[in-house]
């Protein structure tokens, strides 16, 4: 028999056996988990690392330990990186409320190579690093 045979046997024979009723058929397997370890393991085994990962974690954070949902440490490279800027909440709605909206630039603000004179490459990866670090701490903030 392969792996699961067993378990898909036991979900038809439940299903035939309450003539199609969903309900029936899940409060009838409930019952024979008691007692068939086989179809208790080819059920539960998708779920284990989910399972054994969760108990883990409350334990931990019940002793005080670190969790996998803990911020991890900082690396090397993150640590030598210089702070990040923080943007005025001003701007900030401006930048938020100007993305995604593709205005045309009018053509005396662009060179003849079609870009924007005034861009700057360096400006605008700073605010997004900044945005990115505002985003995280919000997210860390509100627990997720």
């Amino acid at each position: 028999m392969s792996v699961g045979q067993h378990k898909r046997e036991r979900l038809k024979a439940a299903l035939v056996a309450c003539r199609g009723n969903a309900g029936e058929a899940r409060r009838r397997l409930m019952k024979e988990l008691e007692t068939d370890d086989l179809l208790f393991r080819e059920i539960a085994a998708p779920f284990m690392h989910g399972i054994v990962s969760h108990a883990i974690d409350n334990y931990a954070k019940s002793l005080g330990l670190p969790t996998s949902f803990s911020p991890s440490r900082p690396t090397s490279a993150e640590a030598e990186a210089p702070p990040a800027q923080e943007l005025d909440p001003d701007i900030l709605d401006q930048v938020i409320g100007q993305m995604g909206k593709n205005q045309p630039q009018a053509p005396s603000s662009q060179s003849a190579g079609g870009k924007d004179s005034n861009h700057d490459p360096q400006k605008q990866a700073n605010t997004m690093r900044a945005l990115a670090d505002l985003y995280k701490k919000k997210r860390v903030s509100e627990g997720y």
